[in-house]
């Protein structure tokens, strides 16, 4: 290996762990992403071995949105960082679904949106708990988002450190 040919690989690799940092910003929001799509799919799932109609649009609508996002946030491999505009939206989706259904639960109106569960006490704790898990997980997604915005995240501190040490 030539001295041009080492020094073209240094920089190569040098641009791929630029690029992979900025990707780590949003580690977090990929993983949660996931969890709410395969969360709202089996949602969906449950729904439709229930026949409950057109209840139904309501998961699939949360998880198409998340699929947005996920795909939105393929795209953020680059050194280029866009704002997460759609995953940001989603997550404000997300916490609005999960105060609605929190709301229509503590007023005991939670069987059509949930009718393959038994209506007791027990229920109605379960689903709060969910809900609640729900509203602090797109919380802290929210507020993960916020801060890569404005630059504030740990990572893009780690990066500019990197940066200045090249």
């Amino acid at each position: 290996m030539t001295d041009k040919e080492k020094r073209e690989l240094e920089a190569r690799r040098k641009e791929a762990a630029i690029k992979n940092m900025y990707y780590t910003r949003y580690f977090s929001v990929r993983y949660a992403t996931a969890f709410f799509f395969f969360a709202n799919l089996y949602w969906l799932l449950m729904l439709y071995l229930s026949e409950a109609g057109l209840i139904l649009l309501l998961p699939l609508s949360q998880a198409a949105a998340a699929a947005v996002a996920m795909w939105e946030q393929s795209r953020m491999f680059t050194t280029e960082q866009r704002e997460a505009r759609f995953t940001r939206y989603f997550y404000y989706l997300s916490l609005a679904v999960n105060l609605l259904l929190l709301f229509l639960l503590l007023l005991g109106q939670y069987h059509g949106f949930y009718p393959f569960f038994s209506v007791s006490s027990t229920t109605v704790l379960f689903l709060t708990v969910l809900l609640a898990a729900g509203l602090l997980l797109s919380f802290l997604m929210l507020t993960k988002l916020h801060r890569i915005a404005h630059k504030t995240d740990q990572q893009y501190q780690r990066i500019q450190r990197y940066l200045a040490n090249l």
